[in-house]
């Protein structure tokens, strides 16, 4: 299929920079910023005066290397995703969102390009953390190692020979590496490897991460109701198509209902958003009822945000 271009024609400079931030979906980047900051949180709970003046300095700059880490992960994949879905020609049989018009306004090459330069962002970013931290080498060795599955789901989404976001895995990958492995690495890398498998802390920091990736995998999901019919007509199989549009929206509800619950076991004592999450979700539905799915992105993710102060 032949990529259409914007040939002659001149683009404002505005347009320009818009399409530039859109490109880089600003709308889902809460996902990663906060999977590391409920980690990050976890970390310092329960530490003493002292320990938070050493944390100020030391810890601080492996919070940024790590918020660096996670969000260019999920940039680098989002242009990765950007690159396949146009050489796929997928991008040019979806209805134009904002979002999909700053997509495809690009060659496939200025996709590439900027895959491998955040890619390389947080290759560089996630090895400079793991060496600033004071985790014992045996842990530095098996945080490497889980940064290099971390660089290998990023590529396995799309562009692998059988692309996992093709076979109706995206929601449970977006589940285990924005929660568990986001969350809980970045608690580890901060120096709480002491009290990882300590009981209670461990079954907090766990809690909140399983809560978290489920609201991501809910961010994805509705991604993928959008998308549905043109992508089932390209071969793109996700989740919702298993499941059925109509069974795809029950479900999409019933994991904000798991992680609601589950949020308020772990963090009791942030219940008090938890009303306004009740909310904002009620609006959701109306967003479902009339397949409104550019007003239910937004509105999932200010969900998701209220999520990630949930279990702070």
């Amino acid at each position: 299929m032949a990529i259409p271009t914007l040939g002659s024609e001149k683009i404002p400079i505005r347009t320009i920079g818009k399409n530039f931030i859109m490109s880089f979906r600003p709308l889902s980047l809460w996902a990663s910023i906060f999977s590391v900051l409920i980690g990050w949180a976890a970390s310092w709970r329960g530490t003493g005066l002292f320990a938070r003046q050493i944390y100020r300095f030391h810890n601080m700059a492996i919070l940024g290397l790590c918020l660096i880490l996670a969000v260019s992960l999920q940039i680098a994949c989002n242009f990765a995703n950007d690159y396949y879905d146009i050489k796929s020609g997928l991008d040019y049989n979806r209805p134009k969102e904002q979002e999909d018009q700053a997509r495809t306004t690009l060659e496939p090459k200025s996709y590439l390009r900027r895959f491998i330069i955040f890619l390389l962002l947080a290759i560089l970013s996630g090895i400079s953390a793991v060496v600033l931290s004071n985790i014992v080498i045996g842990g530095k060795i098996i945080m490497l190692f889980l940064g290099a599955l971390c660089l290998f789901a990023v590529w396995g989404y799309s562009g692998s020979k059988h692309p996992y976001g093709y076979q109706g895995l995206g929601e449970i990958m977006s589940f285990a590496f924005f929660g568990p492995v986001s969350v809980v690495g970045t608690y580890y890398l901060l120096g709480s490897e002491k009290r990882l498998f300590n009981g209670h802390d461990f079954s907090v920091v766990l809690g909140a991460s399983i809560a978290y990736g489920l609201v991501v995998a809910a961010m994805l999901m509705i991604d993928n109701l959008r998308d549905l019919k043109s992508d089932s007509e390209n071969g793109k199989i996700t989740l919702p198509f298993y499941l059925g549009k109509n069974f795809a929206k029950i479900v999409y509800f019933v994991i904000l209902i798991l992680a609601a619950i589950l949020g308020g076991f772990v963090m009791p004592n942030n219940l008090i958003i938890l009303p306004v999450i009740i909310i904002v979700s009620g609006f959701q539905i109306y967003n479902f009822t009339q397949d409104n799915w550019k007003s239910a992105f937004k509105m999932h993710a200010l969900i998701g945000i209220l999520f990630g102060l949930y279990l702070l």
